[in-house]
């Protein structure tokens, strides 16, 4: 809970400092596709409470987005 309202609220100060168009469809698909996201997990099965564990580190956590694209890129690489 604590983290949706955080993310409502600079949700709606970008909305309130940027008030065009483009802005304003890009928010409400991102509130819209994160509260479907939010409401699957939710109703959804219990998940692994390692999974859980995974999944609030990276809520918690500055995500290196450098590691992720080269994570990726490799596991790709090696699909191919």
């Amino acid at each position: 809970m604590t983290e949706g309202r955080e993310q409502a609220w600079r949700i709606a100060v970008v909305r309130t400092d940027l008030d065009a168009p483009p802005i304003l469809a890009a928010t409400r698909w991102l509130l819209r596709a994160t509260a479907t996201g939010g409401a699957f997990f939710i109703r959804g099965p219990k998940l692994d409470p390692t999974l859980v564990d995974a999944l609030r580190t990276v809520e918690t956590e500055a995500v290196d987005l450098t590691a992720v694209h080269d994570g990726v890129q490799k596991h790709l690489d090696t699909t191919q």
